[in-house]
């Protein structure tokens, strides 16, 4: 008898995830849903035991789990993972994502994304909220504030790009992984073109409030630690020059129909680089024009930043424990 093909091929990849892959991997085979589903996941010749885990649950789950493994580190090569190796081989309508470190937290989600697009043709994806985890403090929060299910438009996904939304919550359907744009292939990240691609395609997006996955931050090795923990002014500023570049190309591709609003978002590259530097008062005199645009709370706690670093911190721990206790 034939195996009917899996309705969502899942891509997750993993490196050196040994504290968290176990997490990831409950999150997948404990999906209950009316159809089958595929994980295909990569291991990125790990030096852990994520690899042997990975392994483990392969074996017990055959049918859902569909390991890749490397001996030979692929990222360091500069080989694109999923293009390379995932993609090819996934089988599925849906394609849903979940990085190694992360993990789905509802036994509902796939069914319920599943069941809006099949009942929903115009749209091009389905996401949801999410937990963020912040590994260091142990804080809890959420990805977003919406609390109904509502449309993502494409001027929500330009502004915050996956600020709105965490990839372990995307699912969208097979085409438009295999028919991305120029802009969607940008170096360095994936997830913020995505999001102005899904959000660009028929209805484009439809946010589901419920939190079903949970995002690990500043989790070892991966790339909010790299990226904001320890910054490197010279990737920092290189990683939001590749930003520009792609609302350039977004550009293009929309024909001039966001020109203004894609100026303006390329602009505030310029300031977002400079505060993940901490440099708060070149961010002010440098970006007048952002600074003019932000929400007046915002920019009390940038002013408070910049010239008075102090009160800031004793302010910032005053609401940390008010937000404790309030738990």
């Amino acid at each position: 008898m034939e195996l009917q093909k899996p309705m969502v091929s899942v891509f997750c990849t993993a490196y050196n995830h040994e504290a968290y892959i176990r997490d990831a991997l409950e999150g997948f085979v404990s999906q209950q849903t009316n159809f089958p589903f595929e994980v295909l996941i990569h291991d990125d010749a790990s030096t852990d035991g994520t690899a042997n885990i990975i392994r483990e649950y392969a074996q017990k789950y055959p049918n859902i789990i569909r390991p890749v493994y490397q001996t030979q580190n692929q990222y360091s090569q500069k080989v694109p993972i999923i293009k390379t190796f995932l993609g090819p081989i996934a089988q599925g309508k849906f394609i849903a994502y979940c990085e190694g470190d992360d993990y789905w937290c509802d036994p509902l989600k796939l069914q319920r994304q599943v069941d809006f697009l099949e009942s929903h043709p115009e749209y091009a994806s389905c996401v949801h909220n999410s937990t963020v985890l912040n590994c260091k403090t142990g804080e809890r929060r959420t990805i977003s504030n919406r609390t109904e299910e509502t449309d993502l438009l494409p001027l929500d996904t330009m502004e915050r790009g996956n600020g709105e939304f965490q990839l372990s919550s995307v699912l969208h359907r097979r085409e438009l992984w295999y028919n991305r744009p120029d802009f969607c292939n940008t170096a360095g990240f994936g997830d913020y073109p995505l999001a102005i691609y899904m959000s660009l395609v028929g209805k484009g997006i439809r946010y589901m409030p419920q939190c079903m996955s949970v995002y690990r931050e500043f989790a070892a090795g991966s790339w909010t630690s790299r990226m904001y923990l320890t910054p490197d002014p010279e990737k920092v500023h290189r990683h939001y020059a590749e930003v520009k570049k792609m609302l350039e190309k977004v550009d293009v591709y929309t024909q001039g129909k966001y020109s203004e609003d894609l100026r303006r978002i390329s602009r505030k590259q310029d300031y977002n680089a400079l505060m993940e530097l901490k440099a708060y008062k070149q961010a002010i005199r440098e970006c007048q024009d952002v600074v003019a645009q932000i929400s007046a709370a915002e920019r009390r706690r940038l002013y408070l930043q910049a010239y008075c670093p102090k009160t800031y911190s004793a302010l910032r721990k005053v609401w940390l424990r008010v937000k404790n206790v309030m738990k």
